[in-house]
């Protein structure tokens, strides 16, 4: 398996501001003992096969090649050197000449292929870099570089901050990019590594498509829901528990005015479990849904005249995409929907009507209820003749497919 040590946006990111903006940097002068990075856990039980350096200083190519050394010590208080690597690094390559002085800007960001050196740092290893005979020094960046040592802090933590000659952590960051290449024993010993995502609908396609039908061919009746100050959530918790929400499907009922932007408002939440709050629940983090009209064929105040509660016909069932949203609800979490300010109103239906009898028939009456006021002081309860009609892209991720498999039939 081989992988990139850096985001990639982060790579880009740091690239552009050593290479065309030039920020400045200082360059690391090399010595006996080198140096590590503070966490060491990206590397263990990885072999090495390139790494990317921002280059400061170089002197005294042999042979059209410039040395850097990567170096593996023992993991414990001795620091026993176990590896020296010295990299041979082409001039011609990379375009590099001896430096006729020291600058305070990087002079090129190279990426050097090491397949050919064989480093494996295994668990009771450290990596280090650097040696005193070097002819290529990197650059590092400390509080006179502020702007890519804090890209690096805000972006990439488990790179900020590196121990010189063993001695504690200092506030700065030498900064390269590696690719790993992680060995397995075997391949299920791979595979058990790759986490599982477990993808399902609220509702069958089938009772998805009848409820559409009902709804838009048919025009079948549903009450117009209009928030209020707070939001509701539905009295089937458990399908959302440690989960994430990647679609919802709305059974448009009333819009107001769209915005400037051409979008109308629907606003899902999360509501965490609180010993101190009077209802025992608090907001945890509210999503402020964009759903453009132009894309779902939506007019501005449809059903503009019927007030909260009356009868009314639905004009679209739309999915909306939430991948950009990224919606988790945790285990002591609920799920809410809808609040004051929204402009796109969902429909309610009665248990007892034509929706509630088809859901019953396709045995999807875990809807049915809800539990309303999230956010204010006292909860309130419909345990099942009234509630709102929502579907669902549900995902859970788990540590692998075996991890998966055994929660099945639980």
């Amino acid at each position: 398996e081989e992988q990139k040590h850096m985001p990639e946006s982060t790579y880009e990111k740091v690239k552009d501001m050593f290479t065309v903006q030039n920020k400045p940097a200082t360059d690391y002068v090399p010595t006996a003992t080198p140096f590590t990075y503070a966490d060491q856990t990206p590397f263990k039980g990885q072999r090495i096969t390139s790494i990317s350096i921002p280059v400061m200083f170089t002197t005294g190519a042999v042979d059209g090649y410039y040395i850097f050394s990567l170096k593996e010590y023992s993991d414990d208080a001795n620091h026993t050197l176990i590896k020296h690597h010295k990299i041979k690094i082409s001039a011609a390559e990379y375009g590099l000449v001896d430096s006729a002085e020291r600058v305070s800007n990087i002079r090129r960001f190279i990426t050097v292929d090491l397949s050919d050196y064989y480093i494996y740092i295994d668990a009771n290893e450290i990596l280090a870099v650097s040696d005193a005979s070097d002819t290529l020094w990197p650059a590092y960046f400390d509080g006179s570089a502020t702007e890519i040592r804090d890209v690096i802090k805000n972006e990439f933590p488990v790179m900020f901050r590196f121990s010189s000659k063993f001695e504690p952590p200092m506030n700065s960051v030498i900064l390269f990019d590696f690719t790993f290449q992680k060995v397995y024993e075997n391949k299920e010993a791979y595979e058990d590594t790759i986490p599982y995502v477990d993808v399902q609908t609220y509702m069958t396609k089938e009772t998805h498509d009848a409820v559409e039908k009902l709804l838009v061919e048919e025009k079948a009746d549903m009450n117009v829901y209009v928030p209020g100050l707070a939001s509701y959530a539905l009295s089937d918790t458990e399908s959302f528990e440690n989960s994430k929400i990647t679609s919802i499907s709305i059974p448009v009922a009333k819009t107001n005015a769209k915005d400037s932007d051409g979008n109308f408002i629907f606003t899902i939440s999360t509501y965490k479990s609180d010993e101190t709050a009077s209802s025992g629940w608090s907001l945890s983090k509210e999503y402020k849904i964009k759903i453009s009209a132009e894309q779902y064929g939506l007019a501005e105040n449809y059903n503009s005249s019927v007030s909260a509660g009356a009868t009314g016909k639905i004009c679209k069932f739309i999915t909306v995409d939430l991948t950009e949203y990224n919606i988790t609800v945790g285990e002591d979490e609920r799920l809410t929907f809808t609040k004051s300010g929204d402009t796109l109103h969902p429909g309610y239906f009665s248990s007892s009507g034509a929706i509630g009898t088809l859901l019953k028939n396709h045995q999807c009456d875990k809807m049915f209820g809800f539990t309303a006021k999230y956010g204010q002081e006292e909860l309130t309860s419909n345990e099942g003749s009234l509630s709102l009609l929502f579907d669902f892209t549900i995902e859970r991720t788990y540590a692998n497919q075996k991890a998966y498999e055994a929660t099945l039939g639980q």
